[in-house]
């Protein structure tokens, strides 16, 4: 089994023209842009990012591709459901684009590492309930990201 930087040199290509397409689609066809960029970190710092889990997560793709390429090709990782890991033919997808079913410390770990990384706390049933006029945010049971934030002082909210 190769080790990050050998996976990371070895998709370093199909992912920069993956992230092309999804980073001018979402520019040219949707008008898609960060707002409060100042608050995203240094290239060599790393960050937590806790996102929105919506129906359909298109979104992730134009989020991590603005970041790609404003932070000079700068990579992420997403922060999935084992479940989805488990998927025939999707190991290969989360493996190019450094998806991985991380713990708290694992993903400490990471940010400590000048790593990004990108978790989305509500997942699975947040995806099912999504419904930008109804739903209420719910995350009882969901701290690990808060853990994340406080232990590597990551904390930061974008205006």
């Amino acid at each position: 089994m190769r080790n990050r930087d050998e996976k990371r040199k070895f998709w370093e290509w199909p992912v920069a023209k993956f992230m092309n397409i999804w980073y001018y689609y979402g520019i040219v066809y949707l008008g898609y842009e960060i707002r409060g960029w100042e608050n995203i970190p240094e290239k060599d710092e790393g960050a937590i990012f806790v996102l929105y889990h919506a129906a359909a997560p298109i979104d992730a793709g134009f989020f991590m591709s603005t970041v790609f390429f404003k932070m000079n090709h700068k990579r992420m990782f997403t922060i999935v459901d084992r479940v989805a890991l488990s998927m025939p033919g999707y190991q290969t997808f989360a493996e190019a684009m450094e998806m991985t079913s991380g713990t708290v410390d694992g993903c400490i770990d990471l940010i400590k590492s000048n790593n990004l990384i990108a978790l989305y706390p509500g997942g699975k049933k947040e995806q099912a309930l999504s419904d930008s006029i109804s739903y209420k945010l719910y995350w009882p049971e969901r701290a690990g990201f808060a853990k994340i934030a406080f232990a590597t002082k990551t904390v930061k909210r974008a205006k």
